[in-house]
């Protein structure tokens, strides 16, 4: 199942096979790929959550990965 986010400043979705698993994960400033930040968001949240600070940390010179975590079993 892919998810469609429509707005115009969050970035498209790459999809990483990662132990068996299709990892959804967004990218933003590539061109500063030597300061990756890597933000994580809880439950029931998705990557979106982030949509605000992704712009911010690009223009202060950071590569922005938001990997869309897989729902939790208790």
């Amino acid at each position: 199942m892919k998810t469609i986010i429509a707005t115009l400043n969050f970035p498209e979705a790459t999809m990483l096979p990662i132990n068996g698993i299709e990892l959804e994960v967004f990218e933003a400033g590539k061109e500063n790929s030597g300061n990756p930040v890597v933000l994580c968001h809880g439950f029931p949240e998705h990557a979106f959550s982030w949509r605000y600070q992704i712009p911010t940390l690009v223009k202060a010179g950071y590569h922005v990965i938001v990997p869309n975590q897989r729902g939790y079993v208790i």
